[in-house]
């Protein structure tokens, strides 16, 4: 697959092609690249990729999350291939691909540079398991116990909107095998079902409040460091929050939250669906088996 068809078919900026394809016509050739790009079609670790692409960036003359983020586009005809492979159609693939554009778009908004610095998340796109129904992405997991769950990802791409959210819980009622009988368990583990954001951070019966709504909380964790705040803010926590920005509603209420001594943090919770609805009743025996956190 082409390096800029890739890049062009997920809507990648284009400031973002010319600077990425650009890399890729200047490292393309040598050893060290060729070897990184050989290792991304084999079964192996992301995180063992990752810290050999770091090592080459810097004989490259390169930096890591471009190296990485080149190699994506680069080999993405391995993950096309694995998706095929499964039986899926090929328009799943392009799907999720687009995530590679959020990922990309982060990490300019965070680090300042075209590439990613979450690339060993994309293990589960060259492996072939995460997929985009609706608004939403999707991994069946096995948790402790030997159950199955749906783990739910909220990708950085517009509104949460409620009614597209259980589009996506529907959609992927019909695309997995149940976990439970009639029922699917979902699963995730994300700062925007923190039960002490709501009615502070969230508005009552906005988005987020709704998305959250839905979720049995079995625990809360919290980060003192405020290890998600880049995803809201675009920066890292210094830990004064009066150097964040506050150019949005959610962003000033979290600011305030902050400064009125509110402590940051993710929850893991889950339910179980029916196809049509929750059962809120139900979703309490999957405590002791999703408690896994990440």
């Amino acid at each position: 697959m082409d390096f800029k068809f890739f890049a062009e078919k997920i809507n990648m900026p284009k400031e973002a092609v010319d600077f990425l394809f650009e890399t890729f016509t200047k490292i393309k050739e040598k050893d060290e690249y060729k070897e990184l790009a050989r290792l991304m079609g084999l079964h192996i670790s992301f995180s063992e990729i990752k810290q050999k692409s770091e090592e080459a960036a810097e004989v490259l003359g390169v930096h890591p999350y471009t190296l990485q983020m080149v190699l994506l586009c680069d080999r993405a005809e391995v993950a096309r291939d694995r998706y095929l492979q499964r039986g899926v159609k090929e328009e799943l693939f392009w799907a999720i691909a687009t995530d590679v554009v959020n990922k990309l778009k982060e990490c300019k908004e965070v680090k300042g540079i075209w590439g990613t610095f979450v690339f060993t998340w994309f293990e589960n796109f060259y492996e072939a398991v995460i997929f985009q129904l609706g608004r939403l992405h999707f991994i069946r997991r096995k948790f402790p116990g030997g159950i199955y769950a749906l783990d739910v990802h909220i990708p950085s791409c517009g509104p949460l909107r409620h009614e597209d959210v259980m589009k996506s819980y529907k959609m992927a009622y019909d695309f997995f095998e149940n976990t439970h009988g009639e029922y699917m368990a979902f699963r995730t583990c994300t700062w925007l079902i923190n039960p002490n954001y709501r009615g502070v951070v969230f508005k009552e019966n906005s988005n987020t409040w709704s998305f959250a709504e839905d979720y049995t909380v079995f625990q809360t964790i919290e980060e003192p460091d405020y290890h998600d705040c880049w995803r809201l803010f675009g920066v890292y926590y210094d830990g004064n929050p009066d150097h964040l920005p506050e150019d949005t509603g959610m962003r000033r209420a979290m600011k305030a939250y902050l400064k009125n001594g509110g402590k940051a943090g993710r929850s893991i919770g889950g339910f179980l669906f029916d196809g049509e609805k929750i059962n809120r009743e139900k979703s309490e025996t999957l405590r002791e088996f999703l408690l896994v956190n990440e």
